[in-house]
């Protein structure tokens, strides 16, 4: 009788976690190998889409938009920034900074500018660009940044460059102060 009961009481716990439905996720994704941007929507896979174009960088920016940062390896557009409509994947909007060799981040910011890291002609560079895509600052870091992988703007202004296996920070003149 005591196992009965033992039996009873397990299968009190374990019997809502078996019904409980399966976690389905939508996320958005990045595939560099594959060259091509992607949303997974495991709740209704037919709203999930495909953009062939290389990319590093993802960020939500409001407005139901996606801006990820392009290189010039992909298929749609230059170096700078693509925005995607998250519910269909198409291009809303396309701005191309000349300014790179190759951009490899992209972050927007609280005021609606956009901060692009890359590789310039003489090394890592930063450009800040307005809502309309002008360019509104060009900071070129010091030779000890060899790489840039990814970049994040903090609360004081200044950046965080992931390069290789160590992070810089810089202020708004490109001096390493950390």
């Amino acid at each position: 009788m005591r196992a009965l009961r033992c039996l009873v009481l397990a299968f009190s716990f374990v019997a809502p976690l078996l019904a409980q439905e399966a976690i389905q996720h939508r996320f958005v994704a990045t595939d560099e190998s594959g060259h091509q941007i992607l949303l997974v929507d495991e709740a209704n896979p037919a709203k999930g889409w495909v953009v062939k174009q290389h990319a590093r960088d993802l960020q939500l920016v409001g407005e139901n938009r996606l801006m990820v940062s392009v290189n010039g390896t992909g298929r749609t557009a230059k170096n700078g920034f693509l925005e995607l409509d998250l519910g269909t994947g198409k291009i809303v909007r396309r701005v191309e900074v000349p300014a790179f060799k190759k951009v490899m981040t992209a972050r927007r910011a609280a005021d609606g500018t956009t901060f692009l890291g890359g590789y310039g002609p003489k090394g890592i560079r930063i450009v800040q660009v307005d809502k309309a895509g002008k360019t509104l600052k060009t900071i070129d870091c010091p030779p000890a940044i060899k790489n840039v992988r990814l970049m994040r703007r903090t609360a004081a202004g200044t950046t965080l460059i992931g390069s290789g296996k160590e992070v810089f920070e810089v202020d708004g003149a490109g001096k390493i102060v950390w």
